[in-house]
């Protein structure tokens, strides 16, 4: 077994075993491979070992990779794969990065939402999207605070070239896992909250909450995440 595979199941038992903790299963979570430190040769090693939800913050090594692995992979191996764009998108990528991207985690902003919303009608394709929220209120942090989230979420059906399917949120970095948990606890409130108010007006309830990365996934799984981002702790470093 080589390193690769021996930390995704390591993974695979503790996120199991936070899973467990407000009864759910493993099969609940969705783990997105951050790959932008991971040289290519790791990258293909992961997506052998079944990690088919690759996450990138720049379009250009999302794409270097992308090519990279439809060079390398069989193509039937390749098309199972689904990218995630996670970092801060630049309003003169928006074009690229939907080429792409099966889903951008990182929508921070109603002017990139209205831009993003512009160029998916052009293409006749609807994008699907997170909401970014910053719920550790840092100035270093991009994202809605929780009362514009709230009120983008009201008006969410004015833009009909979007799917809205979740909300995202990166923690404090701590040793004091209280202030993670705390933070966590706040974007699944929200979420929650939100959800009651779309399932009264008859709509369509959001799925996604993305929140842990490799320092506190144990903790935001606990808290409620579906889907965590993680890279180090599948590629070591």
């Amino acid at each position: 077994m080589n390193p690769i595979e021996k930390r995704l199941e390591l993974l695979k038992s503790n996120i199991t075993r936070a899973a467990q903790k407000n009864k759910r299963r493993i099969e609940d979570i969705h783990l997105i491979c951050v790959t932008k430190y991971a040289p290519i040769k790791d990258v293909v090693e992961a997506v052998r070992c079944g990690c088919y939800e690759i996450g990138e913050n720049r379009f250009q090594e999302m794409r270097k990779k992308y090519g990279a692995l439809g060079n390398i992979l069989p193509a039937v191996e390749f098309q199972k794969i689904k990218w995630h764009f996670i970092g801060h998108l630049q309003t003169n990528k928006i074009k690229s990065v939907l080429r792409y991207a099966s889903m951008i985690q990182s929508v921070d902003s109603l002017n990139l939402i209205d831009l993003i919303n512009k160029q998916a009608k052009k293409i006749n394709r609807k994008a699907e999207l997170l909401l970014q929220v910053n719920i550790s209120k840092e100035d270093s942090k991009f994202g809605f605070d929780a009362a514009r989230a709230r009120d983008f979420l009201r008006r969410a059906g004015e833009y009909p070239f979007l799917n809205i399917l979740g909300l995202m949120g990166i923690a404090r970095f701590s040793d004091n896992e209280d202030l993670p948990r705390r933070e966590f606890r706040a974007l699944k409130r929200l979420f929650d909250a939100q959800n009651e108010i779309l399932k009264e007006n008859g709509h369509a309830q959001m799925s996604i909450l993305s929140m842990g990365m490799s320092n506190d996934y144990k903790i935001a799984i606990e808290e409620g995440s579906n889907m965590i981002r993680l890279g180090s702790a599948i590629f070591g470093g």
